[in-house]
């Protein structure tokens, strides 16, 4: 729809939209481009302005659309894959998980 927002994660970092993928711009992360790969990336159906994205097992939080973000690192030693609000309470969100192959 008009005014909607679409992410891509790319090995460039994560990407925008606002012209449903005519053009893409890049957004400012804590992950530098070409170094990290982005594992999943999801935003507040309830507040658009909030986007999180994973790098490994490390979580990171934007609450205004990408311009500044915080990190936590979640205690495990699998990956993040998936993330995915819940629809009913965005305050809790689920994360999928896998284990790192070597």
């Amino acid at each position: 729809s008009q005014g909607s927002v679409i992410y891509a994660a790319t090995y460039y970092g994560l990407l925008f939209s606002v012209d449903q993928g005519i053009s893409w711009e890049a957004l400012n992360l804590l992950t530098a481009p070409n170094q990290v790969l982005i594992g999943a990336v999801a935003t507040d159906p309830a507040d658009p302005n909030m986007i999180l994205y994973s790098v490994g097992n490390s979580l990171y939080k934007s609450v205004d659309a990408g311009i500044n973000w915080s990190v936590q690192k979640i205690p495990t030693t699998r990956t993040i894959s998936a993330i995915l609000f819940n629809r009913m309470d965005s305050n809790v969100v689920y994360l999928g998980l896998r284990k790192i192959e070597s």
